[in-house]
């Protein structure tokens, strides 16, 4: 199964992925490679791809290739990496092969897919990643474990008994035909003809009622089980997955968790539909076999002909989607950038240039969408027809074999109401097929996590204030790898006021994340007050602290960010405090209700730093958090928290300078960090 790439930072990984399976025999999984790399706000650095191509035995050699040598690109030099550009951005794919017309490429958004040379050339960086395979005794590490969702429970069964009880009444329903035929309409039996109209219209009432009923239950026990398993996924997604959070966006996480659907369904109605599918075509064996060979044979002939006809429109859907996709992606980014464009003081050949880049993208858009309908129109009539063909082809030599006395009328009727219930679960394979395709890659997108719901307890060891922090030999790293620890510390103290200085990525957000509690170290040990506590794990000792930083992107009211109930509460501590005047200069109207996101950067970091006059803490941690704020609002919240954090541990961190307490103690943090 081909999988495509679902983050956009991950093209390089796939990329990596297609090499690596193309040399072993058990291919590795992408989850397996996102654990290991380290992501910057672009996506992840060549010197760290290099890593990880090093770390899975490949080297790679980056070298330049003018665009109107690459069609002759001599053969031994393929397969290749190279850069291309996608939507205003740099995404890497694998030339497999050049002909005279083509440049075949393995792309991770689209699959395996070709270009014509103009085409790709447009769309060339002049780069190409030469890819190297270290040929020893490497073997891949160990993935996260799967978990047992092919699983047959009660919900399994009770919607197995609906299928099987289905399966029993089209059963029955050619018996019914025949007695009427073959026994009533002869004997002019008019009684027996009503009372088994009778019991015929409760059975259809019944299969009514009981089909209704069933899906009514299934739906409910999916959105059950569904919110069962992301809510439980949700409460314990920080603490067993805090490496794997540091891997993903927002988005992707929301777009792995939405999967659990998929699994939900399949895990209840895949085996269940197995095993009914089963005994459905055992029936209609058993129904129509010994009636005429002849008649099986086409519908046997229909039933394969119409399952080819399924697969081959699912795969004409799986390949033509993505293409689809990448090029809607491309006009929504045209329509952009003309929109965008034009809303404000243009320039008329700019305006004119994109205009004409949204046409040609548009028209490209539609040109292909008209291809893939024509292709469906033209797959959807030969099924239609088939459907109409194969009825006719029964009655056509089912006559033939009524005048040779090899069929009467009555059998011949049996056979057509009895056709369908061997047809049925025919038909039924493909979308068996596409419901495990579906299980696959939701699985394949979970398996990141872990969702083990017992794996990691919190603790509420901390009863006492905080006097002191120590770390001893404390480390720390963003991927799975210890050879590139972020934080390496042997020695720390913290009990007063502190300073963090460094370059940037030298460690001290990482440091500041694993005293607030965010992140888990991954070795050491961290004493409170001489006493080993799991800050990660610890509620009493996160409750003592807080961390304010410059960012501040929550899309929640400001009283919500701030945990206030009582606004005359908090305009009492406002005026308490004497800040109604930095309020009015950062002009800021707290009468609203008005949403964090909607603020300025330096009404944000204000608004965060309110936090420190609502609730006292023990241990204070301040990451730039006032870069964003003017001189007069600063000294003001400078003098004001001199006294308010007095008895705290505050540890400081600013390019600009702005700190609260000048005198502190300075740790440079690439010192210590060994």
């Amino acid at each position: 199964m081909s999988v495509k790439q679902v983050d956009t930072r991950d093209c390089s990984l796939y990329v990596l992925k297609w090499f690596y399976d193309r040399n072993y025999i058990s291919p590795i999984n992408i989850n397996e490679l996102k654990l290991n790399a380290k992501y910057t706000e672009k996506g992840i650095s060549i010197p760290d791809f290099e890593t990880i191509c090093n770390s899975y035995n490949f080297d790679i050699e980056i070298y330049n290739c003018e665009k109107t040598l690459l069609p002759e690109l001599d053969r031994n030099e393929l397969p290749v990496g190279t850069l291309i550009s996608m939507n205003d951005n740099t995404h890497m794919v694998v030339i497999k092969k050049i002909s005279s017309k083509y440049i075949y490429v393995y792309d991770p958004v689209i699959g395996n897919t070709k270009y014509r040379h103009k085409d790709f050339l447009e769309k060339f960086s002049g780069l190409l990643i030469k890819f190297t395979h270290k040929r020893d005794d490497f073997k891949s590490k160990k993935t996260i474990s799967k978990n047992n969702w092919l699983l047959f429970d009660k919900f399994s069964l009770f919607y197995l008994i609906s299928l099987i009880s289905e399966t029993l009444i089209l059963f029955s329903l050619p018996y019914f035909n025949k007695i009427i035929l073959e026994k009533i309409i002869p004997n002019k039996l008019n009684i027996h003809l009503l009372y088994l109209g009778i019991i015929f219209v409760f059975i259809i009432l019944l299969n009514f009622s009981l089909k209704n009923l069933s899906q009514k239950i299934l739906q409910k026990l999916l959105a059950q089980r569904r919110e069962s398993q992301i809510l439980n996924f949700i409460a314990h997604l920080k603490f067993n997955n805090y490496k794997v959070i540091d891997k993903l966006t927002p988005l992707e996480i929301k777009n792995r968790v939405s999967v659990f659907d998929n699994l939900i369904e399949f895990q209840i109605i895949f085996l269940p539909e197995i095993l009914s599918g089963i005994l459905t075509i055992l029936l209609a064996l058993i129904l129509l076999w010994n009636i005429n060979i002849y008649l099986m044979i086409i519908i046997l002939t229909y039933s394969i002909l119409n399952l080819i006809l399924s697969f081959f429109t699912k795969s004409i859907y799986e390949k033509n989607l993505p293409k689809l996709l990448q090029q809607n992606i491309q006009c929504d980014n045209a329509f952009n950038n003309y929109i965008n464009h034009i809303m404000h003081i243009h320039n008329y050949f700019l305006e004119e240039k994109l205009q004409n880049e949204l046409s040609r993208e548009y028209q490209n858009l539609n040109d292909a969408v008209l291809r893939f309908k024509i292709k469906n129109t033209t797959l959807n009539t030969l099924q239609s027809s088939l459907d109409i063909i194969a009825p006719l082809c029964i009655l056509i030599l089912g006559s033939y074999q009524i005048w040779g006395n090899k069929l009467n009328t009555i059998n011949l009727i049996f056979f057509i109401t009895g056709a369908s219930l061997f047809t049925k679960p025919i038909k039924n394979i493909v979308p068996l097929t596409n419901l495990y395709s579906e299980y696959t890659k939701s699985f394949a997108m979970l398996k990141i996590f872990n969702i083990n719901d017992s794996a990691i307890k919190e603790t509420e060891l901390l009863k006492d204030k905080i006097q002191e922090i120590a770390l001893l030999s404390v480390s720390y790293s963003y991927t799975e790898s210890k050879l590139n620890n972020a934080l390496n510390i042997r020695r720390l103290k913290l009990s007063d006021k502190h300073k963090l200085k460094g370059k940037n990525g030298s460690g001290k957000t990482t440091l500041c994340a694993l005293l607030n509690g965010s992140k888990q170290a991954d070795s050491g040990e961290i004493l409170i007050n001489g006493e080993k506590i799991n800050l990660f794990l610890d509620k009493k000792y996160k409750q003592k602290v807080i961390y304010i930083g410059k960012d501040n992107n929550l899309n929640i009211s400001v009283l919500d960010y701030l945990c206030i109930y009582n606004i005359k509460q908090f305009n009492e501590l406002i005026d308490h405090f004497g800040l109604q005047e930095c309020i009015s200069h950062l002009n800021i109207n707290l009468t609203r209700n008005i949403s964090i996101s909607s603020l300025s950067s330096g009404q944000k970091q204000f608004i965060s730093l309110l936090s420190l006059f609502l609730l006292s803490y023990d241990v204070v941690l301040l990451d730039e958090a006032f870069e964003n704020l003017d001189n007069f609002v600063f000294m003001q919240l400078k003098n004001k928290l001199q006294k308010i954090l007095n008895n705290s541990i505050v540890i400081e961190i600013s390019h600009n300078n702005k700190y609260i307490f000048d005198q502190s103690k300075e740790i440079d943090v690439q010192e210590i960090n060994s």
